[in-house]
């Protein structure tokens, strides 16, 4: 466990989140190496201020900020506890831009749909954005970002 007081001055104070200003990971929570496995930093705020989480529960925010680690903003739950908040605070929109691992905008995929439909060539538009020819494949076959139309406009 990090010692109280370090772990407790990374933070600073933005309304009434407790934002960790140390490093974070890919999908936005605040993570911290302790003996050298990464923790996720609002699971050690509330054993520090609560002690142990119990089997087969997640700490869950109820600000929905995942770098807040104020113990008055976080809750224990489900999996499924957690999935109800989330559609309780309509938070579930995760098409497109919104998804954390995507690496386009809707506009991006706007103008590559363009690209596409003027033949342009797979491997030539992946190069453009750079990302893999998997993905605009995925795009011209609308497996992925089927929610972006294109425009007649963008057809030109």
């Amino acid at each position: 466990m990090p010692k109280h007081k370090t772990f407790w001055d990374r933070y600073q104070k933005i309304g009434d989140c407790w934002i960790w200003q140390g490093s974070g990971n890919p999908r936005g929570y605040g993570q911290v190496s302790i003996k050298g496995k990464l923790q996720l930093v609002h699971r050690i705020a509330w054993i520090l201020i609560y002690g142990e989480i119990p089997e087969g529960l997640r700490v869950c925010h109820r600000c929905d900020n995942r770098r807040c680690i104020n113990p008055k903003h976080l809750f224990l739950g489900t999996d499924t506890d957690n999935v109800k908040d989330m559609w309780q605070k309509d938070r579930n929109n995760h098409k497109g831009e919104h998804n954390p691992f995507a690496k386009l905008t809707d506009e991006e995929v706007r103008q590559i749909k363009k690209l596409l439909s003027q033949n342009e060539p797979v491997k030539k538009i992946a190069n453009l954005y750079n990302v893999k020819p998997i993905a605009i494949y995925h795009i011209k076959e609308g497996h992925n970002w089927s929610h972006i139309k294109s425009t007649i406009a963008d057809r030109k």
